[in-house]
């Protein structure tokens, strides 16, 4: 820049002098004039003693490495002189120390760091197995080779159709988001046709729609169930059963009904299953 600054002036003043006239010496004189002049703006702004005070500023305020690179250029403009030979180099050596220690100390901390989060993410995933096999511990898996389903259930719940429950049941897929499904079931000597539930927990009341949902079998008995995903009304619904003191169930076929309690046990197996359900890493968000 201070280049292009001189020749600039250089021509300003060649076009001066020639329209006044003014000989080339008396040119060549203003040049060397002008040039002696931008050394003493030079040495003002980059002299041995000026960079000298400028780094040690920079040292204490804490700007290591600008300090570095203004040693650098004292001992580039000015190597001969006391400043550099008597200051400026030791200055420049401990300052690169300070630096090297503090490198270190960033670096050391950094190692720390990621060991403590290493550390942290094994102890999380430790934790996150130990607490899917203790959620799992009470479930009962059946694995649907065909379909490559793997269905969770409590291992309170029964394995049949033929007996009345109020449940709820997991599926799994190898990779997938797991999914869970309510089951009901009505087992007795007379039919229903079931097409409708109200659930009483304690002071309020729910209903499930079944109409056309219910499936029949009989053998000396008879049995129907309902077996659909859950969504949210249904979830509702669990969560509600599941914290009750007192829930009972009313199966609502086209002539009668049927009223049944729903049993501790029951409401303890919900909870086991949506524990199990998020171990498995499925979402509330139905």
């Amino acid at each position: 820049m201070r280049k292009e600054i001189t020749i600039l002036l250089c021509v300003v003043m060649t076009v001066l002098f020639s329209a006044c006239g003014v000989s080339k010496v008396e040119y060549e004189k203003v040049v060397a004039e002008n040039k002696q002049l931008m050394n003493e703006i030079d040495e003002l702004k980059n002299g041995a003693d000026r960079l000298l005070l400028q780094a040690k500023n920079l040292i204490q305020k804490g700007s290591l490495e600008e300090a570095n690179k203004v040693l650098t250029m004292l001992e580039e403009k000015h190597s001969g002189t006391i400043q550099w030979q008597d200051e400026g180099k030791k200055l420049f050596q401990r300052n690169a120390l300070e630096i090297k220690k503090i490198d270190e100390e960033k670096t050391k901390a950094e190692k720390a760091r990621l060991e403590k989060e290493e550390k942290e993410r094994i102890e999380a995933a430790k934790k996150e197995k130990e607490r899917l096999e203790k959620a799992l511990s009470k479930m009962r898996p059946k694995h649907d080779n065909i379909e490559n389903i793997t269905w969770y259930s409590d291992y309170s719940t029964t394995e049949y159709s033929n007996t009345n429950s109020f449940h709820i049941y997991i599926g799994k897929e190898a990779k997938a988001t797991p999914w869970l499904r309510l089951r009901i079931q009505y087992s007795a000597k007379d039919w229903l046709f079931i097409n409708k539930y109200t659930i009483k927990v304690d002071n309020e009341t729910y209903t499930i729609d079944a109409d056309g949902k219910v499936e029949r079998d009989n053998s000396s008995r008879i049995w129907e169930w309902y077996d659909e995903p859950i969504d949210s009304a249904s979830y509702n619904i669990l969560l509600k059963v599941m914290e009750s003191n007192n829930a009972v169930i009313r199966c609502i076929g086209t002539q009668y009904h049927n009223d049944r309690i729903i049993s501790g046990q029951e409401k303890k197996a919900i909870k086991n299953v949506l524990d199990a359900y998020d171990s498995l890493g499925g979402t509330r968000s139905f």
